[in-house]
Protein backbone atom coordinates (compact mmCIF):
# COMPACT_ATOMS: atom_id res chain seq x y z
CA UNK A 1 0.00 0.00 0.00
CA UNK A 2 3.23 2.55 0.72
CA UNK A 3 5.17 4.55 -2.00
CA UNK A 4 8.35 2.20 -1.80
CA UNK A 5 9.42 0.95 -5.42
CA UNK A 6 6.95 3.44 -7.18
CA UNK A 7 8.70 5.06 -9.77
CA UNK A 8 9.89 8.63 -9.46
CA UNK A 9 10.95 9.98 -12.22
CA UNK A 10 9.53 12.23 -15.25
CA UNK A 11 9.76 9.33 -17.53
CA UNK A 12 7.39 7.89 -19.56
CA UNK A 13 6.62 4.19 -20.55
CA UNK A 14 3.43 4.71 -22.78
CA UNK A 15 2.52 1.38 -24.22
CA UNK A 16 0.31 2.25 -26.96
CA UNK A 17 1.09 6.39 -28.05
CA UNK A 18 5.05 6.57 -28.26
CA UNK A 19 5.93 5.47 -31.55
CA UNK A 20 3.11 7.73 -32.84
CA UNK A 21 5.18 10.88 -31.76
CA UNK A 22 8.38 9.44 -33.03
CA UNK A 23 9.48 10.81 -36.59
CA UNK A 24 11.80 7.54 -37.66
CA UNK A 25 8.48 5.85 -37.63
CA UNK A 26 6.46 8.79 -39.53
CA UNK A 27 4.94 6.05 -42.13
CA UNK A 28 3.57 3.87 -39.12
CA UNK A 29 -0.14 3.52 -38.64
CA UNK A 30 -1.98 3.73 -35.25
CA UNK A 31 -3.03 0.53 -33.40
CA UNK A 32 -6.19 -1.10 -34.76
CA UNK A 33 -6.08 0.80 -38.08
CA UNK A 34 -7.21 -0.75 -41.20
CA UNK A 35 -5.73 -0.39 -44.39
CA UNK A 36 -8.26 0.72 -47.13
CA UNK A 37 -9.00 -1.31 -49.84
CA UNK A 38 -5.64 -0.39 -51.73
CA UNK A 39 -3.16 -0.81 -49.20
CA UNK A 40 0.37 -0.17 -49.35
CA UNK A 41 0.81 -4.30 -49.26
CA UNK A 42 -1.69 -4.91 -52.27
CA UNK A 43 -0.94 -2.00 -54.46
CA UNK A 44 3.00 -3.15 -53.81
CA UNK A 45 2.61 -6.73 -55.73
CA UNK A 46 1.58 -4.83 -58.66
CA UNK A 47 0.75 -7.61 -60.71
CA UNK A 48 -0.98 -7.39 -63.79
CA UNK A 49 -4.66 -8.42 -64.22
CA UNK A 50 -5.46 -11.91 -66.54
CA UNK A 51 -4.65 -10.96 -70.13
CA UNK A 52 -2.44 -7.97 -69.80
CA UNK A 53 1.02 -8.02 -70.62
CA UNK A 54 3.97 -6.08 -71.07
CA UNK A 55 3.36 -2.63 -72.73
CA UNK A 56 5.58 -1.82 -75.20
CA UNK A 57 7.57 1.83 -75.15
CA UNK A 58 5.67 4.49 -76.71
CA UNK A 59 2.14 2.63 -76.94
CA UNK A 60 -0.75 4.56 -75.52
CA UNK A 61 -3.11 7.68 -75.29
CA UNK A 62 -3.16 10.38 -72.70
CA UNK A 63 -5.29 11.68 -70.03
CA UNK A 64 -7.60 14.02 -69.92
CA UNK A 65 -8.67 16.89 -67.14
CA UNK A 66 -12.19 18.45 -67.96
CA UNK A 67 -11.98 17.51 -71.59
CA UNK A 68 -8.01 18.99 -72.27
CA UNK A 69 -4.81 16.71 -72.26
CA UNK A 70 -1.79 17.22 -70.33
CA UNK A 71 0.69 19.66 -71.86
CA UNK A 72 3.28 17.90 -74.42
CA UNK A 73 0.87 14.87 -74.64
CA UNK A 74 0.18 13.65 -78.18
CA UNK A 75 -1.75 10.60 -78.91
CA UNK A 76 0.00 7.74 -80.41
CA UNK A 77 3.47 7.27 -82.01
CA UNK A 78 3.60 6.75 -86.05
CA UNK A 79 3.02 3.26 -86.88
CA UNK A 80 1.36 1.85 -84.03
CA UNK A 81 -2.35 0.98 -84.13
CA UNK A 82 -3.78 -0.71 -80.85
CA UNK A 83 -3.23 -0.13 -77.32
CA UNK A 84 -2.72 -2.70 -74.91
CA UNK A 85 -5.57 -3.43 -72.58
CA UNK A 86 -6.41 -0.25 -70.39
CA UNK A 87 -3.75 2.01 -72.18
CA UNK A 88 -5.72 4.09 -74.77
CA UNK A 89 -6.73 8.12 -75.19
CA UNK A 90 -7.23 9.73 -72.31
CA UNK A 91 -6.03 6.59 -70.42
CA UNK A 92 -5.24 7.07 -66.36
CA UNK A 93 -1.93 5.31 -67.29
CA UNK A 94 -1.12 8.60 -69.27
CA UNK A 95 -2.07 10.80 -66.96
CA UNK A 96 0.40 9.25 -64.51
CA UNK A 97 3.28 8.80 -66.65
CA UNK A 98 2.76 12.66 -67.35
CA UNK A 99 2.04 13.51 -63.46
CA UNK A 100 5.24 12.00 -62.22
CA UNK A 101 7.76 12.93 -65.12
CA UNK A 102 6.66 16.09 -64.21
CA UNK A 103 7.64 15.70 -60.78
CA UNK A 104 10.77 13.89 -61.26
CA UNK A 105 11.92 17.31 -63.11
CA UNK A 106 11.17 19.24 -59.75
CA UNK A 107 13.80 16.91 -57.49
CA UNK A 108 16.91 18.38 -57.51
CA UNK A 109 18.52 15.85 -55.07
CA UNK A 110 18.22 11.98 -55.39
CA UNK A 111 20.96 10.27 -53.67
CA UNK A 112 19.77 6.65 -53.79
CA UNK A 113 18.53 7.38 -57.92
CA UNK A 114 14.80 6.30 -57.22
CA UNK A 115 13.85 8.63 -59.81
CA UNK A 116 16.13 7.02 -61.85
CA UNK A 117 14.13 3.92 -62.79
CA UNK A 118 11.17 6.53 -64.01
CA UNK A 119 11.78 5.77 -67.84
CA UNK A 120 9.61 5.28 -71.20
CA UNK A 121 5.93 5.85 -70.90
CA UNK A 122 4.47 2.63 -68.81
CA UNK A 123 5.43 2.83 -65.13
CA UNK A 124 3.62 -0.58 -64.30
CA UNK A 125 6.38 -3.36 -65.17
CA UNK A 126 6.72 -5.15 -62.15
CA UNK A 127 10.67 -6.35 -63.04
CA UNK A 128 13.21 -4.82 -61.67
CA UNK A 129 14.64 -3.63 -64.70
CA UNK A 130 12.00 -1.88 -65.93
CA UNK A 131 9.89 -1.23 -62.63
CA UNK A 132 9.13 2.41 -61.40
CA UNK A 133 10.63 2.43 -57.68
CA UNK A 134 8.19 3.90 -55.35
CA UNK A 135 5.14 3.72 -58.04
CA UNK A 136 2.69 1.03 -57.49
CA UNK A 137 -0.12 -0.45 -60.08
CA UNK A 138 -3.47 -2.27 -59.06
CA UNK A 139 -6.58 -2.88 -61.05
CA UNK A 140 -9.23 -0.15 -60.45
CA UNK A 141 -12.26 -1.85 -59.49
CA UNK A 142 -14.21 0.49 -60.93
CA UNK A 143 -13.02 0.47 -64.44
CA UNK A 144 -11.02 -2.64 -64.54
CA UNK A 145 -8.07 -0.74 -65.98
CA UNK A 146 -4.63 -1.51 -64.48
CA UNK A 147 -4.09 2.09 -63.13
CA UNK A 148 -1.35 3.65 -60.79
CA UNK A 149 -2.96 3.16 -57.39
CA UNK A 150 0.03 4.45 -55.17
CA UNK A 151 3.02 6.15 -54.47
CA UNK A 152 5.42 5.25 -51.72
CA UNK A 153 8.35 6.86 -51.59
CA UNK A 154 9.48 6.70 -48.24
CA UNK A 155 12.52 7.88 -46.34
CA UNK A 156 13.94 8.56 -50.20
CA UNK A 157 16.18 11.05 -49.20
CA UNK A 158 14.35 13.54 -51.60
CA UNK A 159 14.79 17.17 -52.12
CA UNK A 160 12.07 18.95 -54.18
CA UNK A 161 9.03 20.10 -55.08
CA UNK A 162 5.57 19.12 -55.21
CA UNK A 163 3.92 20.45 -58.51
CA UNK A 164 1.06 21.07 -59.65
CA UNK A 165 1.10 18.61 -62.63
CA UNK A 166 0.76 15.70 -59.57
CA UNK A 167 -3.19 16.69 -59.87
CA UNK A 168 -3.46 14.49 -63.04
CA UNK A 169 -2.82 11.08 -60.24
CA UNK A 170 -6.70 10.55 -60.34
CA UNK A 171 -6.37 6.82 -59.76
CA UNK A 172 -4.07 7.10 -56.46
CA UNK A 173 -5.68 6.03 -53.39
CA UNK A 174 -2.25 6.26 -51.55
CA UNK A 175 0.40 9.12 -51.41
CA UNK A 176 3.20 8.44 -48.84
CA UNK A 177 6.17 10.55 -49.63
CA UNK A 178 7.27 11.05 -45.31
CA UNK A 179 10.58 11.52 -44.35
CA UNK A 180 12.14 13.62 -47.61
CA UNK A 181 13.27 17.32 -47.94
CA UNK A 182 10.36 18.39 -49.62
CA UNK A 183 9.46 22.04 -49.15
CA UNK A 184 7.15 23.81 -50.33
CA UNK A 185 3.05 23.73 -50.28
CA UNK A 186 1.12 20.74 -51.28
CA UNK A 187 -0.77 22.26 -54.74
CA UNK A 188 -4.21 23.02 -54.64
CA UNK A 189 -4.39 20.74 -57.65
CA UNK A 190 -4.28 17.95 -54.99
CA UNK A 191 -8.48 18.51 -55.08
CA UNK A 192 -8.64 16.23 -57.85
CA UNK A 193 -7.01 13.27 -56.12
CA UNK A 194 -10.67 12.50 -55.13
CA UNK A 195 -9.79 8.55 -54.33
CA UNK A 196 -7.16 9.95 -52.32
CA UNK A 197 -7.02 7.57 -48.51
CA UNK A 198 -3.95 8.18 -47.44
CA UNK A 199 -2.15 11.39 -47.24
CA UNK A 200 0.98 11.18 -45.54
CA UNK A 201 3.75 13.93 -45.73
CA UNK A 202 5.55 14.15 -42.75
CA UNK A 203 8.87 14.86 -41.66
CA UNK A 204 9.81 16.69 -44.81
CA UNK A 205 10.00 21.10 -44.79
CA UNK A 206 6.57 22.02 -46.31
CA UNK A 207 5.20 25.11 -44.80
CA UNK A 208 2.74 27.52 -45.01
CA UNK A 209 -0.86 27.69 -43.28
CA UNK A 210 -2.45 24.64 -43.22
CA UNK A 211 -2.92 22.77 -46.45
CA UNK A 212 -6.90 24.14 -47.53
CA UNK A 213 -7.09 21.62 -50.34
CA UNK A 214 -7.10 18.49 -48.05
CA UNK A 215 -10.31 19.56 -46.73
CA UNK A 216 -11.82 18.46 -50.48
CA UNK A 217 -10.26 14.91 -50.75
CA UNK A 218 -13.71 13.11 -49.80
CA UNK A 219 -12.16 9.83 -49.86
CA UNK A 220 -9.37 10.64 -47.45
CA UNK A 221 -9.50 8.53 -43.97
CA UNK A 222 -5.69 9.53 -43.02
CA UNK A 223 -4.20 12.40 -42.87
CA UNK A 224 -0.42 12.64 -41.59
CA UNK A 225 1.35 16.23 -41.87
CA UNK A 226 3.69 15.92 -38.76
CA UNK A 227 7.18 17.11 -38.40
CA UNK A 228 6.91 20.16 -41.27
CA UNK A 229 6.44 23.67 -40.60
CA UNK A 230 2.99 24.73 -41.17
CA UNK A 231 1.65 27.16 -38.68
CA UNK A 232 -1.78 29.09 -37.94
CA UNK A 233 -4.92 27.91 -36.94
CA UNK A 234 -6.40 24.72 -37.52
CA UNK A 235 -9.59 25.42 -39.54
CA UNK A 236 -12.66 24.43 -38.08
CA UNK A 237 -13.77 21.93 -41.24
CA UNK A 238 -10.95 19.82 -40.87
CA UNK A 239 -12.68 17.84 -37.65
CA UNK A 240 -16.03 17.39 -40.71
CA UNK A 241 -13.85 15.03 -42.50
CA UNK A 242 -14.61 11.28 -42.16
CA UNK A 243 -10.99 10.78 -40.65
CA UNK A 244 -9.69 7.90 -39.20
CA UNK A 245 -6.37 8.74 -38.23
CA UNK A 246 -5.30 12.44 -37.88
CA UNK A 247 -1.67 13.77 -37.18
CA UNK A 248 -0.67 17.28 -37.04
CA UNK A 249 1.72 17.24 -34.67
CA UNK A 250 5.31 19.15 -34.28
CA UNK A 251 4.04 21.89 -36.32
CA UNK A 252 3.80 25.58 -35.35
CA UNK A 253 0.19 25.78 -35.06
CA UNK A 254 -1.67 28.02 -32.88
CA UNK A 255 -5.30 29.69 -31.97
CA UNK A 256 -7.83 27.35 -30.27
CA UNK A 257 -9.04 24.02 -30.78
CA UNK A 258 -12.73 24.82 -32.22
CA UNK A 259 -15.82 23.10 -30.67
CA UNK A 260 -16.18 21.41 -34.01
CA UNK A 261 -13.50 19.24 -32.65
CA UNK A 262 -15.93 16.79 -31.49
CA UNK A 263 -17.82 16.19 -34.61
CA UNK A 264 -14.66 14.74 -35.90
CA UNK A 265 -15.14 10.42 -36.09
CA UNK A 266 -11.16 9.96 -35.75
CA UNK A 267 -10.42 6.86 -33.61
CA UNK A 268 -6.49 8.73 -33.29
CA UNK A 269 -6.14 12.42 -32.99
CA UNK A 270 -2.74 13.52 -32.51
CA UNK A 271 -1.99 17.39 -32.10
CA UNK A 272 1.29 17.36 -29.48
CA UNK A 273 3.81 19.78 -29.79
CA UNK A 274 1.97 22.88 -31.49
CA UNK A 275 1.46 26.31 -29.94
CA UNK A 276 -2.24 25.70 -29.56
CA UNK A 277 -4.16 27.16 -26.67
CA UNK A 278 -7.21 28.05 -24.76
CA UNK A 279 -9.37 25.38 -23.09
CA UNK A 280 -10.05 22.20 -24.21
CA UNK A 281 -13.47 21.93 -25.74
CA UNK A 282 -16.45 20.57 -24.07
CA UNK A 283 -17.38 18.97 -27.91
CA UNK A 284 -15.21 16.14 -26.76
CA UNK A 285 -17.67 14.15 -25.28
CA UNK A 286 -19.26 13.81 -28.82
CA UNK A 287 -15.95 11.85 -29.61
CA UNK A 288 -16.81 8.83 -27.40
CA UNK A 289 -17.51 6.36 -29.89
CA UNK A 290 -14.63 6.02 -32.15
CA UNK A 291 -12.23 7.85 -29.69
CA UNK A 292 -9.12 5.60 -28.82
CA UNK A 293 -6.23 7.50 -28.62
CA UNK A 294 -5.94 11.31 -28.01
CA UNK A 295 -2.61 13.72 -27.86
CA UNK A 296 -2.38 17.28 -26.54
CA UNK A 297 0.95 17.16 -24.78
CA UNK A 298 3.21 20.21 -25.42
CA UNK A 299 0.77 23.03 -26.17
CA UNK A 300 -0.67 25.66 -24.67
CA UNK A 301 -3.94 24.61 -23.06
CA UNK A 302 -5.01 26.48 -20.00
CA UNK A 303 -8.31 26.28 -17.33
CA UNK A 304 -9.85 23.31 -16.25
CA UNK A 305 -9.40 19.63 -17.71
CA UNK A 306 -13.22 19.48 -18.77
CA UNK A 307 -15.61 16.85 -16.55
CA UNK A 308 -16.77 15.57 -19.87
CA UNK A 309 -13.58 13.69 -20.78
CA UNK A 310 -15.34 10.54 -18.87
CA UNK A 311 -17.40 10.17 -21.60
CA UNK A 312 -14.28 9.00 -23.54
CA UNK A 313 -15.00 4.94 -22.41
CA UNK A 314 -12.99 3.76 -25.21
CA UNK A 315 -9.74 5.76 -24.93
CA UNK A 316 -6.96 3.94 -24.49
CA UNK A 317 -4.47 6.66 -24.15
CA UNK A 318 -4.96 10.48 -22.99
CA UNK A 319 -2.04 12.66 -23.22
CA UNK A 320 -2.18 16.25 -22.10
CA UNK A 321 0.98 16.37 -20.43
CA UNK A 322 2.85 20.05 -20.86
CA UNK A 323 0.03 22.27 -20.93
CA UNK A 324 -1.06 25.26 -18.59
CA UNK A 325 -3.68 22.88 -17.33
CA UNK A 326 -5.71 24.22 -14.00
CA UNK A 327 -7.60 22.47 -11.76
CA UNK A 328 -8.48 19.19 -9.82
CA UNK A 329 -9.06 15.66 -11.45
CA UNK A 330 -12.51 15.64 -12.43
CA UNK A 331 -14.50 12.54 -10.70
CA UNK A 332 -15.99 11.75 -14.22
CA UNK A 333 -12.46 9.87 -15.11
CA UNK A 334 -13.99 6.85 -13.18
CA UNK A 335 -15.68 6.49 -16.65
CA UNK A 336 -12.72 6.17 -18.95
CA UNK A 337 -12.48 2.52 -18.19
CA UNK A 338 -10.51 1.33 -21.43
CA UNK A 339 -7.84 3.94 -20.29
CA UNK A 340 -4.43 2.31 -20.22
CA UNK A 341 -1.44 5.02 -20.57
CA UNK A 342 -2.68 8.52 -18.47
CA UNK A 343 -0.49 11.59 -18.65
CA UNK A 344 -0.90 14.64 -17.18
CA UNK A 345 2.64 15.81 -16.17
CA UNK A 346 3.94 19.28 -15.74
CA UNK A 347 0.43 21.14 -15.55
CA UNK A 348 -0.46 22.50 -12.27
CA UNK A 349 -3.21 20.04 -11.27
CA UNK A 350 -3.87 19.99 -7.70
CA UNK A 351 -5.88 18.41 -4.52
CA UNK A 352 -6.12 14.58 -4.34
CA UNK A 353 -5.17 12.15 -6.35
CA UNK A 354 -8.28 9.75 -6.45
CA UNK A 355 -9.25 6.08 -6.45
CA UNK A 356 -11.77 7.41 -9.75
CA UNK A 357 -8.58 7.49 -11.45
CA UNK A 358 -6.06 5.04 -10.04
CA UNK A 359 -9.18 1.84 -9.46
CA UNK A 360 -9.42 1.92 -13.61
CA UNK A 361 -9.28 -1.46 -14.65
CA UNK A 362 -6.75 -1.61 -17.62
CA UNK A 363 -4.26 1.01 -16.32
CA UNK A 364 -0.42 0.04 -17.52
CA UNK A 365 1.21 3.92 -17.21
CA UNK A 366 0.43 6.62 -15.34
CA UNK A 367 2.20 9.63 -14.90
CA UNK A 368 1.48 13.12 -13.11
CA UNK A 369 4.91 14.27 -12.31
CA UNK A 370 5.53 17.90 -11.89
CA UNK A 371 2.14 19.21 -10.75
CA UNK A 372 0.62 20.39 -7.20
CA UNK A 373 -0.82 16.91 -6.15
CA UNK A 374 -0.67 16.97 -2.11
CA UNK A 375 -3.43 13.66 -1.12
CA UNK A 376 -2.83 10.39 -2.40
CA UNK A 377 -5.57 7.52 -2.30
CA UNK A 378 -4.50 4.43 -1.33
CA UNK A 379 -5.73 2.77 -4.61
CA UNK A 380 -3.29 5.10 -6.22
CA UNK A 381 -0.30 3.99 -3.79
CA UNK A 382 -0.91 0.61 -4.76
CA UNK A 383 -0.24 1.21 -8.05
CA UNK A 384 2.81 0.01 -8.27
CA UNK A 385 1.62 -3.59 -6.59
CA UNK A 386 -0.67 -4.13 -9.21
CA UNK A 387 2.00 -3.63 -12.44
CA UNK A 388 1.20 0.16 -13.29
CA UNK A 389 3.96 2.29 -14.17
CA UNK A 390 3.61 5.09 -11.87
CA UNK A 391 5.54 8.27 -12.13
CA UNK A 392 4.26 11.35 -9.46
CA UNK A 393 7.76 13.05 -8.67
CA UNK A 394 7.69 16.73 -8.65
CA UNK A 395 4.38 17.21 -6.23
CA UNK A 396 3.61 17.80 -2.96
CA UNK A 397 2.78 14.58 -1.62
CA UNK A 398 4.31 15.05 1.99
CA UNK A 399 6.71 12.84 3.47
CA UNK A 400 7.71 11.28 0.06
CA UNK A 401 10.92 11.80 -1.42
CA UNK A 402 11.31 13.31 -4.83
CA UNK A 403 8.74 16.45 -4.36
CA UNK A 404 8.59 20.02 -4.96
CA UNK A 405 9.97 21.54 -1.63
CA UNK A 406 7.04 23.28 1.04
CA UNK A 407 7.82 26.78 0.02
CA UNK A 408 6.87 25.96 -3.54
CA UNK A 409 3.88 24.45 -2.59
CA UNK A 410 2.74 26.58 0.10
CA UNK A 411 3.66 29.56 -2.35
CA UNK A 412 0.76 28.10 -4.97
CA UNK A 413 -1.45 26.79 -2.24
CA UNK A 414 -2.20 30.17 -0.60
CA UNK A 415 -3.22 31.91 -3.68
CA UNK A 416 -7.09 32.40 -3.41
CA UNK A 417 -7.41 32.28 -7.03
CA UNK A 418 -4.93 31.14 -9.36
CA UNK A 419 -3.68 32.00 -13.36
CA UNK A 420 -7.30 31.55 -15.51
CA UNK A 421 -9.77 32.86 -12.84
CA UNK A 422 -10.05 29.05 -11.27
CA UNK A 423 -10.17 29.35 -7.13
CA UNK A 424 -8.53 26.61 -5.28
CA UNK A 425 -10.72 24.65 -3.35
CA UNK A 426 -8.40 24.41 0.19
CA UNK A 427 -8.65 20.89 1.45
CA UNK A 428 -6.49 19.60 4.88
CA UNK A 429 -3.79 19.01 3.07
CA UNK A 430 -3.51 22.07 1.66
CA UNK A 431 -3.71 23.22 5.17
CA UNK A 432 0.08 22.02 5.84
CA UNK A 433 1.09 24.55 3.16
CA UNK A 434 -0.47 27.89 4.82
Amino acid sequence: MGLDGCARGGGTAKVVAARLLDAAAADGYPQGYEYPTWSPTQVKEGNHPPGVGHHPPGVGGHGDDAGGHPPGVGGHPPGVGHHPPGVGHHSPIKDAVYALLSWKRAIYSDPLNITGSWVGDYPCYTDDDRKWVGVFCEVDPETDELVVAGIDLNHGMLAGTLVPELGYLKTVGIFHINSNYFHGSIPNTFRKLRKLTELDVSNNMLSGSFPRVVLRLPSLIYLDIRFNKFYGPLPDDLFDLPLDALFVNNNDFDGFLPSSLGRSPVSVMVVANNKLGGRVPTSIKNMSSTLNEILFLNNQFEGALPGEIGALNQVVVFDIAKNNLLSTLPNSIQNMESLEAFDIAENQFYGDLTAELCNLPNLANVTVVDNYFTGLSPACANLTARGVIFNFGGNCFGGVAGQKDNQTCAEFYQRETLQGGETVVRSQQALHYQ
